[in-house]
């Protein structure tokens, strides 16, 4: 055999060889004349053993995924219609898949995870991008394409916007059921500056993702819309309780620097599995409580006690209560500490729920939520949080100078 030639396996198409002959093959199927009946139903047999083998089924996880190489717009399109044939078998896989294309601005993983009705405009979008040497990120750049409305915006939006620098993606409120659901994602940049996007997810074949919806990049600390919410009202005080579920990836989280630039560095044809699942979940559950009354509290202590029930029997809750105890009867001898912060002064969580703050009472007046320190539980199993129809308590005891001025139950069934 001669230098120049490659050999080629029996049985295999060669199709990242040549694009050029793999239409040449398709067009001699296509042409191929009446075979007798027997040898028909061979080839029919052989045929539909083959489809199921490598198009009909979704690939398993364990399976991975090998990235084609690229070079020309025609390895694109069959590097696009590679990406077909592999479905993401969860909806956390899918949103991996999701923030993957994006760090990696990969318009192969994103095709793995696009909705059936996107696929042909995504597909011609990528390749006037590559055609035209345009960033798949930046779509405002693209000129006279047919998907965009008069302000120049793509309808949909394939990929977020750009965005530099990113240090963390944190996955909020997951939720899904046998055919669609939702999620948020919030991408920390450098600076603690946050975006947040809001997913869609349907199962078509396999998990597909669009981005439905894209806020502002914005200062200061993230608070995530909940998924399940209480209120009530204990004599001079509002209480409520905000539940939410949390997550993230370790592949695209710990040590972001140095594994994107692994994950950019990878080589076409090297095969990868992408994760099914979240590294980890949180359960949490944030109390508030508004002073609404008439008394002036201005150099009293308010302690704001937190626990998931009534606990009687819990050792903590019943340290706690004999502190406050301890503490109303040396307010009875005259007792008066020095409030002279501003904010709380003292304030504890746990990972079961229990959680208290303790407030100087100016503060207090102002008429403003104040956020009392709970907990949260943490998961490395799926499925273990805050579900949509889930019932969300916690017990709640307010002190005023160790007495107990308020104490009740508030859950998101109360009316």
């Amino acid at each position: 055999m001669g230098e120049g030639r490659h050999p080629v396996k029996i049985g295999t198409s060669n199709m990242a060889s040549s694009y050029r002959n793999m239409k040449t093959r398709i067009r001699r199927i296509r042409d191929f004349q009446k075979v007798p009946g027997r040898i028909g139903l061979v080839t029919l047999c052989i045929t539909l053993m083959m489809a199921l083998a490598c198009i009909g089924n979704p690939a398993k996880a364990e399976e991975g995924f090998t990235m084609p190489s690229i070079e020309t717009s025609g390895d694109m399109e069959m590097a696009l219609l590679h990406a077909r044939c592999w479905h993401a078998c969860t909806p956390e896989q899918a949103v991996y898949l999701f923030l993957r294309a994006f760090e990696q601005k990969n318009a192969v993983y994103r095709m793995i995870i696009m909705p059936g009705e996107d696929i042909s405009g995504y597909e011609e979008y990528v390749l006037a991008c590559m055609e035209n040497g345009e960033d798949i990120l930046e779509p405002g750049s693209i000129r006279k394409v047919p998907w965009e409305d008069g302000s120049g915006e793509r309808i949909p939006p394939y990929f977020p916007k750009a965005i530099l620098r990113v240090i963390k993606y944190d996955i909020y409120n997951l939720q899904y059921s046998d055919t669609e659901g939702s999620a948020t994602v919030c991408v920390t940049s450098q600076g603690i500056n946050t975006t947040e996007w809001k997913l869609s997810l349907v199962k078509e074949d396999g998990w597909k993702v669009r981005l439905a919806g894209e806020s502002q990049t914005r200062e200061g600390q993230y608070g995530p819309e909940s998924m399940l919410s209480a209120s009530a009202r204990l004599g001079d005080f509002q209480v409520e309780v905000k539940g939410y579920n949390s997550g993230y990836f370790a592949e695209l989280n710990a040590m972001a620097g140095i594994i994107r630039s692994s994950i950019q560095s990878e080589a076409a044809g090297q095969e990868e599995t992408f994760p099914v699942q979240l590294s980890q979940e949180y359960k949490i559950q944030d109390a508030y409580v508004t002073y609404l009354g008439e008394e002036d509290l201005t150099g009293h202590r308010i302690k704001v006690l937190v626990t998931p029930r009534e606990d009687a029997d819990n050792e903590w809750v019943m340290e706690q209560l004999e502190q406050e105890k301890q503490l109303e009867e040396a307010y009875v001898q005259g007792y008066r500490p020095p409030w002279s912060l501003d904010t709380g002064t003292s304030s504890y969580g746990s990972s079961n729920g229990c959680g208290f703050s303790v407030f100087n009472g100016r503060e207090m007046m102002a008429g403003e939520p104040r956020l009392v320190n709970g907990g949260g539980e943490g998961f490395i199993q799926p499925g273990m949080c805050w579900k949509a129809d889930d019932k969300m308590s916690i017990y709640v005891r307010i002190f005023v100078d160790g007495t107990l001025r308020e104490e009740g139950e508030v859950w998101n069934g109360q009316h």
